[in-house]
């Protein structure tokens, strides 16, 4: 659905963030298939211990990283957990985001974001 890449010129790495809308099978009661819909999050960047993230499941907008505040759209959504991975991971100190087929950059940081449907 989405994904965001973001180049650490400290190490001369990129990463990517993933926004994918996924579905499960709930329940088949009379064959009439009730579905669940949600956003996987997922980045190919490392924890600080060297350990891969978990996957975030997103279902509303309440569900954002631990100690941000509810998102007010699906683009403030995807910010908070760009910043949470850039901050958690400790790109660099001071950091800017984008997103929506933009880019930006600062001191060692740069993003670009794009969409597509699937």
């Amino acid at each position: 659905m989405a994904s965001t890449n973001i180049y650490d010129q400290g190490n001369d790495r990129t990463y990517v963030v993933s926004f994918n809308v996924k579905n499960t099978l709930l329940s088949d009661v009379d064959a009439t298939g009730v579905m669940d819909y949600y956003i996987d999050v997922s980045t190919t960047m490392r924890q600080l211990d060297g350990t891969v993230y978990p996957h975030y499941v997103v279902r509303n907008l309440s569900d954002v990283p631990p100690g941000y505040d509810t998102a007010t759209n699906f683009s403030n959504l995807c910010g908070k957990y760009i910043s949470y991975f850039i901050d958690q991971t400790e790109l660099i100190a001071s950091s800017s985001s984008s997103s929506n087929s933009s880019s930006s950059s600062s001191e060692g940081y740069s993003s670009s974001s794009s969409s597509s449907s699937s």
